[in-house]
């Protein structure tokens, strides 16, 4: 058994919260909050930019490592931008992302701080800015688990322009397996707007919480609220990620943790 250096950071606006601590690695599968959902090819590794599938338990094929370009806009047409303090500010930075999910309503990650302003952008239409007052106009959910209420619904003053994303059930988020695939929202920091790519499912941590791995290192600070996507439907939001480093500091893997959509907003089982 190794000690290795984790270091968990929360994807906190633009600035990144560190908390270090000497941790020993073991097999995620014998963690009791871990559950991996674990198949037989559960370990297999698909190389960036190829098509691999995945045989579960019942024999069904996961479906491919792949995003076709209308499913992409699509996706990110849901997308909004919160930047820095209100909209008739000057130089207002990048702060974090979020997904609108229906007329009025947008669902982003609860590490903003209550007393927080922001200008909300939204990229399908640049030209509607609202301003965002957290303390006034957003609601704090979760799953009542000790990860607390990560999933943060901000109510606007007008019509978000561009569609809503649609909304996972139950039925399809208890789907999900170990292996599978799911579209994640995140900020293009050199192009300077949302993006997105395909993140692999390595876990899950009680009925709350989705581990993707990242072994490319794409998910870093100001992606917090990025919508993650499972055929199609929303399933989460970026919480934070989870680097851990060798001895020389190196970075030898990396999680990223997506808070599930609260239980109140999951669409019904049919």
């Amino acid at each position: 058994m190794t000690i290795k250096r984790i270091t968990i950071a929360l994807l906190i606006l633009g600035s990144t919260i560190f908390a270090s601590l000497p941790i020993y690695t073991h097999s995620k599968a014998q963690s009791g909050s871990w559950d991996t959902r674990a198949d037989s090819n559960a370990n297999q590794t698909n190389e960036a930019g190829s098509t691999s599938s995945f045989a579960n338990q019942s024999g069904a094929e996961f479906r491919p490592a792949t995003i076709s370009s209308q499913e992409r806009d699509k996706l990110l047409a849901s997308t909004v931008e919160f930047r820095y303090f209100i909209c008739t500010g000057y130089n207002k930075k990048h702060a974090g992302l979020g997904t609108k999910v229906d007329q009025h309503t947008v669902l982003t990650h609860n590490h903003f701080g209550s007393q927080a302003n922001f200008c909300m952008i939204n990229p399908s239409a640049p030209a509607q800015q609202v301003d965002i007052a957290i303390k006034q106009d957003a609601r704090a959910m979760g799953h009542g688990d000790h990860y607390g209420d990560q999933t943060l619904l901000v109510d606007t003053s007008e019509d978000v322009q561009g569609p809503a994303a649609a909304l996972a059930s139950q039925q399809m988020i208890n789907a999900m397996s170990v292996g599978e695939f799911v579209e994640v929202v995140y900020w293009d920091d050199e192009l300077s707007e949302p993006a997105i790519t395909i993140f692999q499912i390595s876990g899950f941590m009680g009925d709350s919480m989705l581990v993707l791995d990242d072994p490319q290192d794409i998910i870093n600070k100001g992606d917090s609220g990025g919508g993650v996507f499972y055929q199609g439907a929303l399933v989460g939001n970026t919480w934070r990620y989870l680097p851990t480093f060798d001895q020389n500091d190196n970075l030898v893997d990396k999680q990223v943790h997506v808070h599930l959509i609260p239980m109140e907003i999951r669409t019904p089982t049919t």
